[in-house]
């Protein structure tokens, strides 16, 4: 749909007032945002109790923002949209300069439609009144000539002015509208920046602090047969032999006794028991004797 020029203003206004509306709704929600907690006051956050702190800042800070922008709105647009037919000059010779063209024109109009009606009698139309139509419409003519380009170079000097006005309003918006998303980007960069700088490791330690705090420490106690290597499980051959060197043994029966004492200790060791360790030089001398 075509919009006349007079319906600019007005249609900027209503936007405004809107858009101003939606961004104090806004706000409202915000702060009612910014006031929650953790489901339980005393409930620990962690490492998460700085970055919640910081999330709960940046609603406080995006609700400020907004607030912002809508008192911009406000000041700088809707009240100079509302405010410029009563404070422009210009505007208020409008009506003037438009009552003095329109006087012109009719004049102009009415001249010719006189001339034109004795025009139409022909001869029968009086000479005198003829003469006077024709003058008149040339009168007239020759004022709209001379004061209608000046007129309408007002009326252009007034249009000009309003649209530049509705110009600069619209920029002066969306400058409103910049800021308010360079405030927003640098609340959420601080918000992102603390987030990314949280270390769960640290959250494990923490934990593992607390779980022990206040409890006695335990210490675990090694068998003394894990901490100290055990004796030798297994008769070499030299023990053997100095075993049967030491009962002067060149008989039979000791050497016989000396391989038996040397397999029984092999085996024992075999079977997982603690029976090798146990077989000492003397035991092992008192099998040969």
């Amino acid at each position: 749909m075509e919009l006349s020029r007079s319906e600019y203003p007005a249609m900027l206004v209503s936007a405004g007032k809107e858009r101003r509306r939606v961004e104090e709704t806004y706000v409202q929600g915000l702060k009612k945002l910014a006031k929650r907690q953790p489901p339980d006051e005393a409930s620990d956050l962690g490492v998460f109790q700085v970055p919640w702190q910081k999330i709960v800042g940046s609603t406080e800070s995006l609700a400020s923002s907004h607030l912002i922008l809508a008192q911009k709105i406000e000041a700088d647009i809707e009240r100079p949209l509302r405010e410029f037919t009563t404070k422009s000059r210009d505007m208020q010779a409008m009506s003037t300069i438009q009552g003095n063209l329109a006087a012109m024109a009719k004049e102009v109009e009415s001249a010719q439609d006189k001339a034109e009606k004795l025009k139409k009698k022909g001869t029968k139309a009086p000479a005198a009144k003829v003469a006077d139509a024709t003058a008149g419409v040339e009168n007239a003519t020759s004022q709209w000539d001379s004061q209608a380009p000046y007129v309408f170079e007002r009326l252009q000097s007034v249009d000009e002015s309003r649209l530049n006005h509705l110009r600069d309003l619209l920029t002066q918006f969306q400058t409103h509208e910049v800021d308010q998303v360079e405030r927003n980007r640098i609340i959420a960069e601080e918000c992102l920046n603390v987030i990314l700088n949280v270390e769960i490791a640290d959250e494990i330690k923490n934990f593992a602090a607390k779980t022990v705090s206040g409890k006695p420490k335990v210490e675990r106690q090694r068998s003394r047969s894990t901490l100290s290597p055990p004796t030798s499980s297994l008769v070499t051959d030299e023990t053997a032999s100095q075993i049967s060197g030491g009962s002067g043994g060149t008989s039979t029966a000791g050497q016989s006794r000396s391989g038996r004492a040397r397999r029984w200790g092999n085996e024992a060791v075999l079977r997982g028991t603690d029976t090798a360790s146990q077989v000492t030089r003397p035991a092992l001398i008192g099998l040969v004797a």
